[in-house]
Order: C-alpha cells, then sequence, then structure tokens
C-alpha cells in the first residue's frame, strides 16, 4: 500500500487541526486584467516583438473578457475594447476576425484560468488532506466572483454559443479527472468504499459547488465557506468509510417515553 494513502497515518490532520481555506484566484481576473491594462500604457511604438505580441494578445484577451463580464455579449463592442487596451480596433479584427470568434476565444480563455485551480496535484498528503482540500477548492472556486461571472456569461449566452456550453460541460469533467483517478486509487487499496469513482467525485462536487444557487446569491462569508467544507467533508467521509460514523444521540423525550 502507498505510504501517502494508508488509512492509519500519524500524520493526518483532522478538520480541527486543519480548517484554512485553500488559497484559490488569490489575484482574481479583474486584477489581471487592470494589470495587463495598465502595461497597454508603456507599450513601445514600431513593429513589435515576438514578445510584446504576446502580451498585446494577452492585454486583448483580459480586456474583452472585462468588457464582456461587465456588458454582456450584445452590450460589449470592439470599440470600447480597442479603447481600453490602448490599441486600433483594426488590431482586434486582424487577431480575432469578429467578435463572436473574440467571445469564444476569452471565455475559453476565462474556464482554462479557473480550471487550472482544479488541477492542483494530488501527491504527498493523506486522504483526509486531499480529499478536504479538493472540498475546499471547489467551494473557494465556485465562489469567487470571477467565477461566477464567466459561469452566468456562458449560461446567458449558451442559445447563441451551444459550443461554449458543451465545451464548458466537457472542461468540467476534464478538471475533475485527477481527483476521479485518485478516489479510485483509493477505493482499489480499500481505503474508502464507493462504488464509482466518478459517481463519487460527481457527488462530492454538487454538494460543494451548492448548484444554482451560488448564481443568484451574494458570495458566502470566509466562514460560511469554511462552515460548508466542513459539513461536505464529514458527510462524505463518514459514508465512504474515512471517517467513523458516531453513535446515534438519543433524544430525551425518547427516553421518558420508554
Amino acid at each position: 500500500m502507498n505510504s501517502a494513502t494508508k488509512k492509519s497515518n500519524a500524520n493526518d490532520v483532522s478538520l480541527e487541526e486543519s480548517d484554512d481555506l485553500p488559497q484559490v484566484v488569490p489575484s482574481g481576473l479583474l486584477k489581471r486584467i487592470r494589470t495587463f491594462q495598465k502595461g497597454a500604457l508603456k507599450r513601445p511604438r514600431g513593429r513589435p516583438t515576438a514578445e510584446q505580441a504576446d502580451h498585446l494578445r494577452d492585454t486583448m484577451i483580459h480586456t474583452a473578457l472585462h468588457e464582456f463580464m461587465t456588458r454582456g455579449f450584445e452590450g460589449a463592442s470592439l470599440e470600447s475594447i480597442a479603447r481600453q487596451a490602448k490599441i486600433g480596433k483594426i488590431t482586434i479584427y486582424r487577431q480575432f476576425g469578429t467578435k463572436e470568434a473574440l467571445f469564444r476565444e476569452v471565455v475559453s480563455f476565462a474556464r482554462e484560468s479557473l480550471r487550472e485551480q482544479l488541477m492542483a496535484s494530488i501527491i504527498g498528503e493523506t486522504p483526509r488532506q486531499v480529499i478536504r482540500n479538493a472540498i475546499g477548492r471547489l467551494v473557494e472556486v465556485v465562489s469567487h466572483p470571477d467565477f461566477v461571472a464567466v459561469l452566468r456569461l456562458t449560461i446567458a449566452e449558451a442559445a447563441r454559443f451551444p459550443d461554449l456550453a458543451a465545451a464548458a460541460l466537457k472542461n468540467s469533467d476534464y478538471a475533475f479527472s485527477a481527483l476521479v483517478e485518485y478516489l479510485d486509487r483509493l477505493r482499489a487499496e480499500g481505503i474508502i468504499v464507493i462504488d464509482d469513482p466518478h459517481v463519487a467525485a460527481s457527488q462530492l462536487a454538487e454538494l460543494a459547488t451548492g448548484g444554482v444557487r451560488r448564481l443568484v446569491s451574494a458570495r458566502p462569508t470566509r466562514a460560511e465557506r469554511k462552515q460548508t467544507v466542513e459539513a461536505v467533508y464529514t458527510t462524505l467521509a463518514r459514508a465512504w468509510g474515512l471517517e467513523p460514523v458516531p453513535a446515534p444521540v438519543r433524544s430525551v423525550t425518547a427516553d421518558s417515553a420508554r
């Protein structure tokens, strides 16, 4: 049995001893957008180098993302994007062709940036830490304002861009691939009791993300997010046999009725 996945390990950390939320998207997409926009002011004149051309493309993508996130597809304009990026509109046309093509590019970029937060390597930690950290990462990502904004944007434009909605689902499966493989390994080693690692990963995600309420409610406080991590971990860890199930507490009313 792998030493990193032993069921009984002196290095295991209990919930009470490890209650910090993982650092996810620490600066946020919008802060990075502002950084790129400030860099646009310092761009030298003349034909750009390859490095400057890459930076220019990143500036356009970040600026366009901000425009689409705040104004939606219909409200966004290439004129506004060009003005904020300190470039000519013709430059955007040369790079992307149309507003529709630019929209696809920036939404894909945003999803990829946020997906990377779920692909943290699952090595060198105990099962309790890995599962709990996976829950914590999900809670932090799906409650982050940038993630919510991109998700709302993708849903709002799903009829116009059905390929983006389909890609979002496909990327979701890919994002969870490492977790699915990890859960399958724990199952094979007899550390947890689950029937299907794909179903188990989906259940973990459903409980952690909270469904559609994330789209219509304000971001939970840090204390509320930590409470969610604790509740989801406890429910799944007990169901999977990773944590013991406490004995039921008898109610005073039931005892007195005997």
